[in-house]
């Protein structure tokens, strides 16, 4: 992990302790999805930092998914309404 800080808690991902913290976790920022059956707690702020650059067609622009399941986009736009912020990856990405 790249944390030499003390105070900072790292936790294998999917484990025990992921979930744990992820439930009372003041702040989750995150630059993909968190797993589609958590629920973001009420009093946790969700910053989302969007990795790349959107220079293709994705989610709702794109007609169908190779590779993904019927209710991938589904889960993916109730996702989003999770998000309380998004940081914008780009000028170009914001416009």
């Amino acid at each position: 992990f790249p944390f030499n800080d003390p105070n900072v808690k790292s936790v294998k991902r999917l484990s025990p302790a992921y979930f744990y913290y992820l439930s009372r976790a003041k702040f989750w920022i995150n630059n993909q999805n968190f797993p589609y059956y958590l629920t973001k707690p009420n009093q946790t702020t969700y910053i989302q930092t969007w990795h790349g650059t959107p220079l293709k067609k994705m989610l709702n622009d794109v007609p169908i998914f190779e590779g993904r399941d019927e209710g991938y986009k589904d889960r993916v736009n109730t996702s989003i309404q999770s998000w309380d912020y998004l940081i914008s990856p780009s000028p170009y990405a914001t416009k």
